[in-house]
């Protein structure tokens, strides 16, 4: 028996081949000697079928050769004779009988033979295929188009297709510039497409199903890839803007995408229809989308290859698959994915060469070319269009914010974010408020967000005059900085609130928007010292009920026409009151 050789995997082993024809002569079933060898049974019944061949081959021979061949026998033998003969032969020469080699033709170039037109294969790959950059399809839709005309017979497809990539590849091998053979030019495009495969990603708060988002470019075959939680427009539009980010802020010209339904709505032959808010996000980035017809993901194969390596190479990796159990954020468990596909991918050999790997490639050609990014756009939502009311809001899941009121009857397009919701009219923006959606139950008119600057200028004064009133306490220091006595407002407005708090029927604000009244009457007199009488003499003489601005407006007039008389300013009224027990809460138990 000679020196083993190096076989190709793809063929079995030639102590196989042996093995399976002792089992066979034993009459042992395909299956079973299957399950002994631990092959398959195509394997097992590859062989037989092709013994079977030699066998009936053997029997026809008439004139068999010389040597230790089993054809060498003239007399027939049995088919275990022929079986043993056979496993006592070479592996070289069992390897050859059952795996025969038929090497290609060797004939000269552009010449007919026996009717058949043979081309220069070499010029038609050197030209049509790497120069011209044709497929091998249109270059033999050519050589049928030659064979008419030279009324030659064609070669097969098979035969030709072959023929053309044997030369393609040797020219390569021989070329120094053989990477820089592309179907696609550097920084023009990257290709979309999700893994079909779903991921456990365990993070601070929960664990989530994730798909894995992948970009590849096309003529490197660099790749990019990150987790998303669902395939929905607004993480569809994350896992861009990471990618961009990624990158240093560059991205090539055009995305070339399937019909994802996250983010497409049609698909119209070669065109596609993206939803609104998709449509938006692209545009404010600058990254033009094509999209690949239905049912053909070899027009974005780079990718579709890319996301197979992933699933093959990261997630049947158990100690990958442990990593993402790990307590984590989110963006953390995204750049472990990464730096996975870094180093089992984009470092890794490439087209059988050590040294150029795909990271290589686009950090020499790819990333030169790329655009750079002066803004990543949030994603925003964009929702139906809505008339804004009278009081200058619109409504936007349940809660109300406020525009300009000279949008007032216009209709307006609100958008929203995360963290934000912007509105605008005909384009432009006109509000943005931070968002706070109402909550389930809820009426809307309970919860809204209004600028002051987006209101009317009567609307601008009350709502600055509500926000110096908005509590007991800021009132009461109003009052007490612009009435030293403490007798006059600032009284007033204490026995307002305590009146208030012994009184279920009212409320706080009616208390504020009381005392705010005489303030406000206090800060427009000329003579603040008779408000301060007037409101003395308030609570004085009247009931509780009564501590109100239209009272001591009264009670003012009463001083200033007393005043004007001549007379006495106080009229002799007593403006004596007791505290804490006083007349009010006398009168109040007595009732």
């Amino acid at each position: 028996m000679g020196q083993k050789q190096d076989f190709d995997k793809r063929h079995l082993e030639p102590e196989t081949i042996r093995q399976i024809l002792r089992y066979h002569r034993m009459s042992h079933g395909r299956q079973t000697i299957a399950n002994v060898l631990g092959i398959s049974v195509n394997s097992v019944r590859t062989v037989i079928s092709r013994f079977e061949v030699l066998y009936g081959e053997a029997l026809q021979s008439c004139g068999a050769p010389e040597g230790d061949s089993p054809d060498a026998k003239k007399n027939p033998v049995s088919p275990a004779e022929y079986a043993e003969s056979i496993v006592k032969q070479s592996d070289e020469l069992i390897d050859a009988m059952f795996h025969p080699k038929a090497p290609l033709q060797t004939v000269r170039a552009d010449t007919v033979i026996d009717g058949r037109y043979y081309p220069d294969f070499r010029a038609l790959a050197a030209i049509a295929v790497i120069e011209k950059r044709q497929s091998v399809s249109q270059v033999y839709r050519s050589y049928l188009d030659v064979c008419r005309e030279k009324q030659a017979d064609p070669l097969s497809q098979s035969y030709f297709y072959e023929s053309v990539k044997k030369e393609v590849d040797s020219i390569n091998r021989k070329n120094d510039d053989y990477y820089f053979i592309q179907d696609f030019r550097y920084g023009e495009y990257v290709e979309l497409d999700f893994s079909g495969d779903k991921y456990r990603v365990q993070t601070n708060n929960m664990t989530e199903d994730c798909w894995i988002m992948v970009f590849t470019f096309p003529a490197s075959y660099y790749t990019f890839a990150t987790f998303v939680s669902a395939q929905s427009t607004a993480e569809s539009c994350r896992g861009i803007a990471e990618f961009v980010k990624y990158l240093g802020n560059r991205m090539p010209l055009i995305l070339k995408c399937d019909n994802f339904k996250a983010a497409i709505t049609s698909h119209r032959g070669s065109s596609i229809v993206p939803n609104a808010s998709f449509q938006n996000f692209m545009r404010e980035l600058g990254l033009a989308i094509e999209a690949a017809p239905v049912r053909k993901p070899q027009r974005k194969s780079s990718v579709e290859a890319a996301v197979g390596l992933i699933q093959t190479r990261c997630g049947k990796d158990p100690d990958f698959l442990k990593e993402l159990q790990t307590l984590k954020t989110f963006a953390d468990h995204c750049s472990f994915l990464q730096k996975q596909v870094d180093l089992r991918i984009n470092q890794a050999p490439f087209r059988k060469d050590t040294q150029m790997t795909r990271k290589n490639l686009f950090n020499a050609y790819e990333r030169p070319r790329l655009m750079p990014v002066f803004k990543i756009p949030d994603y925003a939502e964009i929702l139906k269009e809505v008339k804004v009311s009278p009081n200058y809001h619109v409504p936007v899941n349940g809660h109300l914010y406020s525009v300009p009121f000279t949008c007032i009857g216009s209709c307006v397009e609100p958008r929203y974010t995360h963290d934000a919701v912007i509105i605008y009219l005909a384009g432009t923006e006109v509000a943005r408020h931070d968002r706070k959606d109402g909550k389930p139950g809820d009426s809307i008119s309970l919860s809204r967000s209004t600028k002051p600057e987006h209101c009317p200028p009567e609307h601008q004064a009350i709502m600055k005059d509500s926000e110096r009133f908005c509590s007991e306490e800021a009132v009461l220091k109003i009052a007490r900085e612009l009435d030293k006595d403490p007798d006059g407002l600032y009284a007033f407005c204490k026995r307002k609130f305590e009146c208030q708090k012994n009184d279920p029927s009212m409320t706080v604000r009616n208390a504020i928007t009381s005392c705010a009244a005489v303030i406000r009457l206090y800060e427009g007199s000329a003579d603040r010292s008779l408000v301060s009488r007037a409101c003395r003499i308030t609570l004085s003489q009247s009931q509780p009920r009564l501590w109100n601005k239209v009272t001591v407006e009264q009670h003012l007039r009463e001083l200033r026409s007393q005043k004007s008389d001549g007379g006495s300013v106080t009229g002799g009224l007593s403006v004596n009151y007791p505290s804490g027990e006083d007349a009010f809460f006398n009168t109040g138990k007595q009732a």
